[in-house]
Formats: C-alpha cells, structure tokens, sequence
C-alpha cells in the first residue's frame, strides 16, 4: 500500500474550499510521480468533490512536496 506525505496546511486549505462550496464527498487520486521526454513530473494529489444531488466539481491537485513510501 502507498502513504503519502502533504502539509497540512494544504490539505486544510483544500478542505475548507469544499467546505465552504457545500460538498458532501471528495474523491482522493493519487497520481505517481513521472518522466516524459525528459522532463520530471513530480507526483500529485487530485481532488474531486460531489454535492448533495451528485453534481461534480474538479478541486485541481496538490504537489506532493514530501516523498511516496
């Protein structure tokens, strides 16, 4: 199984936005860290959100800043 390591900061900052946007469930994407032509792409956290009634919204990432284990 994968952990990973996010500020907190971050995190509460994204949850307050879902909050305060009225969602009742999040959706956590993990998505590795990697190399296309050359170039890094460090890994990242993805959010999406649902309302009540279903409806969807695209909460963006956060970087990860720490390391997978």
């Amino acid at each position: 199984m994968k952990s990973i390591c996010i500020p907190v900061s971050a995190l509460l900052n994204k949850v307050l936005e879902m909050t305060d946007e009225n969602m009742v469930d999040v959706k956590l994407t993990l998505v590795d860290q990697m190399e296309d032509r050359g170039v890094n792409y460090p890994a990242f956290l993805h959010f999406e959100a649902y309302t009540e009634d279903g409806t969807v919204y695209d909460y963006e990432c956060i970087d990860l800043s720490c390391h997978l284990y």
